[in-house]
């Protein structure tokens, strides 16, 4: 989630259901909090270590200004990064190794799981490794980690854990997933050092069974409780059966095909937000609710606001997706007339060389996309594997890169899959001589790229052209200086 977030680590268990499509809310869904210390020092150290999470810069920060970082801690979490990704490989959701820590009561019982889990050599190793950071860690989260727990605790006293499975059964109704859908999650609230490096300054994430949710001190769980929906509700999406989701997909398509196709590339995301953001915080915390306050990122939280109160009329007169995606659809016109980059809704962004975090915020400006991961593969080794990984992993999703033309061969080679072979290469780094241009264009696997090649300088006066631009599905080549096209196959 790319929005202001929240941090607390629970567990939610979706028990199986009656034999109905909704499952009822008595039985369907139980929570238990996790806040303690074993979860905080792992997501401390795998920020640190270049995991899977987009906060490392507040770890990483907090760690420099309080403790240094010697060659003794690098080493120390490249070992990490070496034992965890063993573990994990081929486990394919990434929450077997966040459950040597999530849910354990102290780091004996860490010590433990890794004996069971782990060869005994990589055990005493990941031990070793731990320990090192436990023992400058420890001190401050004895002086100041309480507060989690505090907030442990009223999130159990206020009953919320029922609220929220009587909120989720009503989605599985809307969703109409099947009578024995079943999960079986821990959410966890997790330290946060509540530093503002940027506008983003907390996250919520989910690594399979586990979702984390950021939490700094002073901080209460009612200002980060829309996150946990939001990201159980993504949860549910997902688990909509594949012919419901065809069928959703092939009406949406044969109605207005520009508001179909906008409805479909912003659902998951935009459905999230309009359920969590919205109805959970109208429904439970209503002086929180801004029904014009930012909700997300300003694509998403367009979209969202526009099916809110169609979903919202669903959830409370028992309706369905299915019957309800005409209007959501209707209501998404204006949005998706606006919207000239659609197809790059969600995507991923590379950022290299001279691209830098402004410029983000400037693509944000001038897409109005939605939420955008962004990874910089100029940066160490480690990082820049995992960018490859995640972006490889996920080939559904478009990819925005911002680079020079000189990066165009190294090393975004193994991402760009074809996308500029030949003829189209050479083309292209000639038109981007002395000038900023915009190349959309497919790669051998179909996924959809935009490149935008130039300097900073040149990128960042250059942005504010692309909504003016039409997009063939083809490929093309822009200027960004006046928007005229260059090329086209």
């Amino acid at each position: 989630m790319s929005r202001t977030c929240k941090l607390v680590v629970w567990a939610v268990l979706l028990l199986p259901c009656a034999a109905r499509s909704a499952p009822r809310a008595s039985d369907a869904v139980r929570f238990r909090v996790d806040a303690g210390y074993p979860a905080s020092l792992y997501y401390l150290i795998d920020n640190m270590a270049g995991g899977s999470f987009r906060a490392s810069a507040y770890y990483w920060e907090f760690w420099r200004k309080r403790y240094g970082l010697g060659d003794g801690d690098r080493a120390a979490l490249e070992r990490y990064r070496g034992l965890r990704d063993a573990f994990e490989a081929g486990r394919g959701s990434g929450d077997a190794w966040a459950l040597l820590f999530a849910g354990s009561r102290d780091l004996d019982e860490v010590w433990a799981k890794a004996a069971e889990r782990l060869p005994a050599k990589d055990a005493r190793a990941l031990k070793a490794v731990v320990l090192r950071f436990d023992r400058k860690f420890r001190p401050y989260w004895n002086k100041h980690g309480g507060y989690l727990a505090r907030e442990a605790a009223r999130f159990e006293s206020d009953g919320m854990p029922a609220k929220i499975a009587a909120f989720l059964a009503r989605v599985a109704g809307v969703l109409e997933l099947p009578g024995d859908f079943t999960r079986d999650d821990l959410l966890v609230l997790a330290w946060h050092p509540g530093l503002k490096i940027s506008a983003n300054m907390m996250h919520g994430f989910r690594l399979g069974r586990v979702l984390i949710v950021e939490l700094p001190e002073g901080v209460g769980y009612e200002d980060q409780v829309d996150v946990a929906v939001h990201e159980l509700v993504h949860d549910l999406f997902a688990a909509v059966p594949k012919p419901v989701r065809l069928a959703l997909s092939e009406r949406a398509l044969n109605g207005d095909q520009r508001s179909g196709l906008f409805f479909l590339q912003g659902m998951n995301e935009g459905l999230a937000t309009a359920l969590g953001q919205g109805a959970f915080m109208a429904e439970n915390f209503p002086k929180k609710f801004d029904p014009g306050g930012a909700w997300y990122a300003s694509g998403v939280d367009a979209f969202a606001k526009a099916i809110f109160p169609e979903i919202r009329r669903a959830l409370e007169a028992d309706g369905t997706l299915r019957s309800s995606e005409g209007a959501m659809i209707a209501a998404l016109k204006p949005l998706a007339e606006r919207a000239k980059l659609g197809a790059f809704f969600k995507s991923h962004v590379l950022l290299t060389d001279g691209a830098d975090e402004s410029l983000v915020e400037s693509l944000f400006n001038a897409l109005d996309v939605g939420s955008v991961d962004h990874y910089s593969p100029n940066a160490d080794p480690a990082q820049r594997e995992e960018a490859r990984r995640r972006i490889v992993s996920d080939p559904a999703r478009p990819v925005v890169a911002m680079l020079e033309p000189r990066s165009l061969h190294a090393p975004l080679t193994d991402l760009l899959d074809g996308m500029l072979d030949g003829d189209k290469l050479a083309t292209v780094k000639k038109l981007a001589a002395g000038r900023a241009v915009a190349v959309v264009s497919r790669s051998k696997s179909g996924r959809l790229y935009l490149l935008l090649l130039g300097t900073k300088e040149q990128l960042e006066d250059g942005l504010a052209i692309l909504p003016a631009l039409d997009y063939p599905a083809a490929g093309a080549v822009y200027s960004l200086t006046d928007g005229r096209p260059l090329s086209t196959w």
